[in-house]
């Protein structure tokens, strides 16, 4: 049995685990026939057709026969007396050791249960014939065969959650099926991303088929997180190769799936000697060609013949492919990994399952970014999901078109840069110390980054390499705007920086906002805030003084943009202000919790489109 975690792992986080799971046993072949005697009783009083004529025996097929049962309170009674003699420890006739532990029970209830235990009772093997028994197991934990000693005897057990896999290895180890089966039950509603990886490995050791299939479901489904967790380099080659080779690891791009590979051939160096095999499984040919010739052809593991041989392969494939000859290179590592899609044509847009906390206009796409971990990208013209990007582990914070690239920005402390042609991941930058990204702008054809660490970092938007960081402060920042040649930021310090681009100095402070400054925005020739302090700022950016303070809202401002040459906000107060020329609050909106906005112009008309709370981004007109 592979080792498990003794303490509670982090996939059980959502539950208090030492409130116990009540585990009921089975109550034997009499409580079944009782059952069965009930129900056809009931089923006579409910045909006519079969209902006794007066005088009639209630017998079976002759009246000399009459047939009697345990009612279901001596049988429980009897279970209680059974395990009463098991406590106090009377009449045992057995002695089975465990790792040093003697455990007394009687051979005739041990024969009485089908199981490995009962086999061993019955047969005529020595151990059946011996009053003490040397099970031989090095591995089990003797409380936990004492658990299953206790099922066997129709005790309740009360499991701690923790122990719930471990005692699974024991139940099937000793062949107690029915406690195997509550137990795989058990896990299988606990099931989630961060534990998919352990319950894949723990259900296939135990045969629990429903729940390795569900949790090999849950971890293709989230590919990009589950294959970060510590025990995907526990996993076997045969269980990677399973894993690996499928289509159904979906909305993940492949340098993912690279990355996976390598990180679990690194993790044992007797593996190494299987690399040309495990990386056959990703399909180099469907990654960005730029990504393939600056990152991966350069990477330790690919200088191997065997393996540099995979991207040749793939450089062919695109050529074919570019000179309309695609089908020449058909292959399993040519074919596309599942992708999910919508089929549903509304401007209400329900594809993500957490809330929407980034938009952006790419081309004719729109693309969301959301607390699901997910991106996706809408077709403009008939507003279904085209694709899903699921690369990030965190939440997607915020998107920025730079450079004709898409860029991505998410809790997991990486900005991703991708192609919009093809989708297909261009790099990963981490260089924020796996801090939370916050906010992404364009400055002066470099890309400036803000996250937690409390740095903003400017990157060559050629070679995606970090030219500069600035240290914030004390704080982190929040926002970035661009304003003239100055670089504007936002933080949870509660102040507004104004950077000089050319020596990295901060110029001016900004104090006025009473709380961290979530939105800037540069606006006809103002700056805009927006602070969970409930006011938007204007600020004039000649002598950076406030000059208007807009305080209609009453909860933290979300987001602000600009929509038919009018300033939107939205609001925890869960309203849209639009604002006139003169900063009157011209209309108010009651849209619900709205956490981003941007505008697109389709058809002639603006239109404007907000990303929620309730899971949903939401196509406005004109």
């Amino acid at each position: 049995m592979p080792d498990l975690p003794e303490s509670a792992p982090e996939d059980m986080e959502a539950v208090n685990l030492r409130q116990p799971v009540l585990i009921q046993p089975p109550h034997g072949a009499a409580a079944a026939a009782a059952a069965a005697a009930a129900l056809g009783a009931a089923n006579m009083e409910r045909n006519p057709k079969r209902r006794k004529r007066d005088g009639q025996a209630s017998v079976g097929a002759t009246a000399s026969v009459c047939a009697v049962n345990m009612k279901q309170q001596e049988q429980w009674d009897y279970f209680e007396r059974i395990a009463e003699l098991y406590d106090k420890q009377v009449l045992c006739d057995v002695v089975l050791k465990v790792r040093g532990v003697e455990f007394r029970a009687h051979k005739s209830v041990l024969m009485g249960y089908r199981s490995f235990l009962g086999s061993l009772m019955s047969t005529d093997m020595r151990e059946g014939r011996q009053s003490c028994i040397e099970l031989g197991d090095t591995e089990t934990d003797p409380e936990l065969f004492r658990c299953l000693l206790d099922y066997m005897y129709g005790k309740t057990l009360n499991v701690e959650l923790s122990n719930v896999a471990r005692l699974l290895q024991v139940a099937n180890q000793y062949q107690v099926v029915g406690l195997r089966q509550q137990l795989s039950e058990i896990l299988m509603s606990h099931l989630n991303v961060t534990n998919s990886v352990q319950m894949y490995m723990v259900a296939e050791e135990c045969a629990c088929d429903d729940l390795q299939a569900a949790a090999f479901k849950k971890m293709t489904t989230s590919f990009a997180t589950a294959c970060k967790r510590e025990e995907f380099a526990a996993l076997d080659e045969r269980q990677l190769i399973h894993i690996l080779s499928s289509d159904c690891i979906i909305d993940c791009d492949e340098f993912v799936v690279y990355e996976a590979a390598v990180r679990w051939l690194n993790a044992n160096a007797t593996r190494m000697a299987r690399a040309s095999h495990v990386l056959s499984l990703v399909r180099f040919p469907l990654m960005d060609a730029g990504l393939l010739s600056d990152v991966i052809k350069h990477a330790p593991i690919m200088q191997r013949p065997e393996c540099s041989a995979l991207l040749t392969e793939a450089w062919e494939h695109k050529a074919l492919v570019a000179s309309g000859r695609a089908g020449f290179t058909d292959s399993a590592r040519t074919r596309p990994r599942r992708r999910s899609c919508s089929f549903q044509n509304h401007t209400l847009l329900m594809e993500h399952s957490d809330a929407v906390s980034a938009l952006a206009i790419v081309a004719d796409k729109l693309v969301s970014g959301s607390w699901d971990l997910t991106i996706k990208v809408w077709d403009t013209k008939t507003w279904l999901c085209e694709r899903t990007l699921s690369d990030h582990t965190g939440t997607v914070r915020c998107l920025l078109v730079c450079a004709g690239k898409l860029v991505t920005g998410s809790d997991d402390g990486t900005m991703k840069v991708w192609n919009p042609e093809t989708w297909t991941l261009v790099r990963t930058l981490n260089d924020h110390n796996d801090q939370p990204v916050n906010t992404l702008v364009e400055c002066s054809g470099r890309l400036a980054s803000g996250a937690d660490d409390g740095t903003i970092k400017l990157w060559n938007t050629i070679t995606w390499a970090c030219e500069v960081t600035v240290h914030h402060g004390d704080g982190s920042p929040l926002a970035l705007a661009m304003c003239g040649d100055k670089l504007i930021s936002g933080s949870d310090e509660n102040v507004i920086k104004v950077w000089n681009t050319q020596s990295w100095t901060c110029e001016h402070v900004l104090t006025d906002h009473t709380n961290q400054v979530w939105n800037l925005l540069h606006f006809n020739g103002q700056l805009i805030s927006g602070s969970i302090d409930c006011t938007l700022r204007v600020w004039d950016t000649d002598t950076w003084e406030c000059v208007k303070v807009l305080d209609e809202h009453t909860s933290a401002i979300y987001a602000i943009t600009i929509f038919d040459g009018k300033l939107i906000s939205s609001s925890e107060d869960k309203t849209v202000r639009v604002w006139g020329p003169e900063w009157d609050c011209m209309q108010v909106l009651p849209y619900g919790s709205i956490w981003a906005l941007t505008t697109l112009t389709k058809d002639g008309e603006d239109r404007l489109i907000s990303g929620s709370a309730d899971h949903s981004v939401k196509v406005w007109g004109p």
